[in-house]
C-alpha cells in the first residue's frame, strides 16, 4: 500500500490536471485547503493512507462520470500512471504531455477539445519510438 500512496503523491499534479481540476477544486472535494494539495504535490507533506483513499475515490468518481467518454484526459492518463504495466519512459512521456497541454485549459486559452487533439497527436509521436 505504501508504494501506491507514494505513486499517487508523485503523480498527483498530473492526475489532478488531467481531471481538469485546480488544486482548489480538488481541495473542495476532499475537504482540505489548496495549500494542502500543493504541499502533497511538492512533497512538503507526506500523503497518508486515508488521503490516498479519498483522492483515489475522487478520481474514480470522475472517471465513472466520464466512462461514456473514453477519450477524457483522466480516463486516458489514470490507468497508465497508476499501473505497473507500462515503462517508466512511457509514463514520463504521458506526464510531460499533460503538464505541457493542460495549462492552456486552466488559463482559458484553449478548450478541452483542442487540448485532446494536441494531446492525441503528441501520443502518436511516441508510438514511433522504440523503448525497453
Amino acid at each position: 500500500m505504501e508504494d501506491k500512496v507514494k505513486n499517487l503523491q508523485d503523480n498527483l499534479k498530473v492526475l489532478r490536471m488531467a481531471a481538469g481540476m485546480s488544486s482548489t477544486d480538488l481541495g473542495r472535494h476532499l475537504g482540505v485547503t489548496r495549500q494542502m494539495i500543493n504541499n502533497w504535490e511538492s512533497h512538503r507533506t507526506n500523503m497518508r493512507r486515508m488521503n490516498y483513499l479519498a483522492i483515489s475515490h475522487v478520481f474514480e468518481e470522475i472517471r465513472d462520470q466520464n466512462k461514456e467518454n473514453p477519450d477524457s484526459m483522466l480516463n486516458i492518463v489514470y490507468p497508465i500512471i497508476v499501473s505497473s504495466g507500462f515503462t517508466d519512459e512511457y509514463k514520463e512521456y504521458i506526464k510531460k504531455g499533460v503538464l505541457m497541454y493542460m495549462p492552456a485549459y486552466f488559463s482559458h486559452t484553449a478548450g478541452m477539445e483542442e487540448i485532446y487533439e494536441h494531446f492525441e497527436n503528441y501520443l502518436r509521436q511516441f508510438t514511433g519510438k522504440r523503448f525497453a
